[in-house]
């Protein structure tokens, strides 16, 4: 879901300048499909919340402190908390937040 955000954000014309900026718009566009699977009744809340952990689980902990790699460094994906709220977000809130986390020049997920 997360590589089908990257490819939804090509086709809208909504990619972004940072990277990790960029990788959080993906998780919370991931987070929204998430939502949209389980109001269909065609995925759980327990696996929903799976995917939350499973994000939170692949986020960058180099040299095991958060937010060390610089926002527009090309791998940055943001930190654990920083991809497990993106993704609730879109869960919770809709695609609207998803494109305003993407604007982020600093790839910041708080309002």
């Amino acid at each position: 879901m997360h590589e089908l955000g990257h490819r939804a954000a090509q086709i809208g014309d909504t990619v972004v300048v940072v990277s990790r900026a960029e990788e959080n718009q993906a998780d919370c566009l991931a987070g929204r499909q998430t939502r949209f699977a389980s109001d269909a009744d065609r995925l759980d809340l327990g696996d929903a919340f799976n995917g939350a952990l499973l994000f939170f689980s692949l986020g960058d902990t180099r040299g095991g402190w958060f937010d060390q790699e610089a926002a527009s460094e090309p791998d940055a994906h943001g930190t654990p908390r920083q991809r497990a709220q993106s993704f609730a977000y879109g869960y919770l809130r809709g695609v609207d937040t998803c494109y305003r986390l993407g604007e982020s020049p600093t790839g910041s997920v708080l309002f």
